[in-house]
């Protein structure tokens, strides 16, 4: 059984994690324990306890849902995330950051973060605009 396996079942058990295991998750640049520290700050049932880091928490919602975006979680057996699904999320939390009386920082980071493709598909666009003009 592997690790990302194992917190599944954990959490289908209603077990509860610590923020400093939660945050190791997210430390560890592995799609399938990203796609677990995102379940369990997503989860409606509150089963992280501890200090709760938010402005950490929330740049990385943002930088696990962009990356889920390009495709990049998709891979995972356990914690997949699809991109259409990262997208509906990601636009979802967007509108609820915006409704806060004072928005948090991550949200600059996602629109900032969402401007990149665009912008890149933009020059793309232009430049064959122009080499198709000779």
């Amino acid at each position: 059984m592997t690790g990302a396996q194992a917190i599944g079942e954990r959490m289908m058990r209603g077990d509860r994690f610590s923020w400093a295991e939660v945050s190791l998750w997210i430390e560890s640049g592995n799609v399938e324990l990203e796609g677990a520290a995102f379940t369990a700050l997503m989860s409606k049932r509150h089963i992280v306890d501890g200090d709760v880091d938010h402005a950490y928490a929330e740049r990385f919602l943002v930088r696990y849902l962009i990356a889920a975006l390009e495709g990049r979680a998709d891979s995972a057996e356990v914690f997949a995330m699809q991109p259409y699904i990262a997208g509906h999320e990601l636009a979802r939390i967007y509108k609820h950051w915006r409704s806060r009386a004072r928005p948090p920082d991550a949200l600059k980071h996602a629109r900032d973060e969402l401007a990149k493709p665009a912008l890149a598909a933009a020059i793309e666009e232009a430049m064959e605009w122009a080499e198709s003009r000779g």
